[in-house]
């Protein structure tokens, strides 16, 4: 055992051996950076992580940093002790912090160490979480030397973002929001597709560092982290600005393990283990029924993945124009007397009514039904309104524009002017709209901020800036038809539910970005 240097790297400690170089072709290859984060008890997973990484990726020289973001296992120990298997071409770093300081410290803490106190920096690096894996060229068909010719293909100015997951089934492309990007695809050579407004994932994925953090993608910022679990614990990640000139892989590599022993049992044909030379290749199968590994694709016909790409974007096609509707009621009366005669059976997939809760904020029920509506778009409404049966169709023409984020009925324009959708024959871009009726494309990842607006104002005014801020458009569309009854603003006054306090809020949060207007 090699008795490695301590260095001091702010509050935690930090190991690393010297660099080493791998020549490829008689020229050396850009170090790439590896930085991983773990946490928890993910031993065993981080171990598989890095091996699998090694043994299915020939690229070198790598530089590899590993932050224990506060395990609660015997992760540092075993850090400190490893052999690892291929030595030649990589450097180790390798950073632990004594407790966890949440998925986005973490992560920008994970890829800052690559190049701590090191010259030259990486130009590229590949963020994973510990319990990804390296999927092998057996399964995926993707050969070892896929980094080469990515570094490649991101040299010529291609591309500053790449994204490397491989959705392993149907339902895993449905769950990660895959049927908002298989439209907008589009084919940019053999591995790469080209995806414009693709959102910054902590799934893996390489990109150009330094053109992320000049973009303001990267660092994530660590006050919206929550824990993992409750609500806002994904927004550092979801909230992130889009990076600059992003791609897909075209089959990916990368999956997530956890999902790996499921997905075997349930539906593999049993034959191999979760890493090896001849597992079952994820997502290819005939019928949805059976899967096979690839020494099986001839005997059992299983589609080749051109076939299997023309199925899913077939299926997410269909899938794209689904509506939901969400309401918060106080007086049922007054929903069967307005909202309820203007609800479409037809164009609604579903229609989620929630009791009011006292003490619980309109942001964070509006919150709950993004997570749980069935419809890629959603209308947010409140139960005194009524409108006319073509806003739905007006509401999904302008939303399957990757440039509109929040669409709705009553609004103002920068000069704080009142703009309604009775009164417009086309789409009119707007400041903000008014919180009576808004509608979002739930896989652009708009959320509300439940901590700043806890009440019961401002809160859709500021998701409005919150798209906008993220270069996406707020619209008013056209309506033949739009009351909203206003029964409280009629009883209570126009500054009824201390608004001047939550639109002060709105105030200090936006004002050195945009003016500010509202209804």
């Amino acid at each position: 055992m090699v008795d490695w240097p301590e260095i001091k790297f702010g509050p935690i400690n930090l190991w690393s051996m010297a660099p080493a170089y791998y020549f490829h072709e008689k020229k050396m290859n850009k170090t790439v950076g590896i930085s991983i984060l773990t946490n928890g008890s993910r031993r065993k997973y981080l171990a598989r992580c890095i091996e699998s990484f090694l043994e299915n990726c020939h690229y070198r020289p790598l530089r590899i940093s590993i932050l224990d973001n506060g395990s609660t296992d015997d992760t540092f120990s075993w850090l400190r002790k490893i052999r690892f298997n291929h030595p030649y071409g990589i450097d180790y770093r390798i950073c632990r912090n004594d407790t966890d300081a949440g998925c986005a410290q973490g992560t920008n803490q994970s890829i800052d160490l690559v190049d701590a106190g090191l010259m030259p920096p990486c130009e590229y690096q590949i963020h994973l979480e510990s319990d990804f894996i390296h999927m092998p060229e057996e399964q995926t068909g993707i050969d070892k030397f896929w980094l080469h010719r990515a570094v490649e293909y991101m040299d010529k100015g291609n591309c500053d973002y790449l994204y490397l997951r491989r959705m392993e089934s149907e339902q895993d492309i449905f769950q990660h929001w895959w049927s908002q990007w298989m439209p907008k695809l589009q084919v940019d050579g053999e591995e790469y597709f080209r995806c414009d407004g693709f959102w910054w994932s902590n799934n893996p994925a390489l990109f150009r560092t330094q053109a992320l953090k000049d973009n303001g993608t990267l660092p994530l910022n660590t006050a919206l982290d929550g824990k993992k679990g409750e609500a806002g614990w994904s927004q550092p990640e979801l909230r992130a600005k889009r990076p600059p000139n992003a791609c897909i892989h075209r089959w990916g590599m990368f999956a997530h393990e956890a999902m790996v022993p499921r997905h075997l049992s349930q539906q593999g044909c049993g034959k191999f283990t979760a890493i090896g030379s001849t597992t079952c290749k994820y997502g290819f199968y005939k019928d949805g029924s059976e899967q096979f590994c690839r020494l099986c694709d001839l005997r059992k016909g299983v589609e080749d993945m051109p076939a299997h790409e023309a199925r899913l974007r077939k299926a997410m096609a269909s899938s794209n124009d689904k509506l939901s509707l969400g309401t918060i009621v106080l007086n049922e009366e007054v929903l069967d007397r307005h909202l309820r005669p203007s609800f479409d059976n037809d164009a609604l997939c579903d229609i989620m009514i929630i009791d009011a809760q006292k003490g619980v904020p309109v942001s964070v029920i509006y919150n709950r039904l993004i997570e749980e509506a069935k419809g890629r778009y959603l209308i947010l409404c409140h139960p005194d309104v009524e409108f006319s049966g073509e806003v739905y169709q007006h509401i999904k023409e302008q939303l399957s524009q990757s440039d509109v984020g929040v669409v709705g009925l009553v609004g103002v324009d920068d000069n704080a002017k009142q703009v309604w959708g009775t009164g417009l024959k086309r789409p009119r871009k707007v400041a903000s709209l008014d919180g009576c009726f808004i509608a979002i494309d739930r896989e652009k990842g708009l959320v509300f901020d439940e901590a700043t607006f806890d009440g019961l104002h401002c809160y859709a005014e500021d998701l409005c800036y919150s798209a906008r801020d993220r270069g996406l458009k707020v619209v008013v569309v056209p309506a033949k038809k739009f009351i909203h009854a206003s029964d409280t603003l009629n009883k209570e006054g126009a500054c009824w539910g201390n608004y001047w306090h939550y639109r002060n809020r709105l105030q200090e949060k936006w004002q050195s970005k945009m003016k500010v207007v509202t209804t």
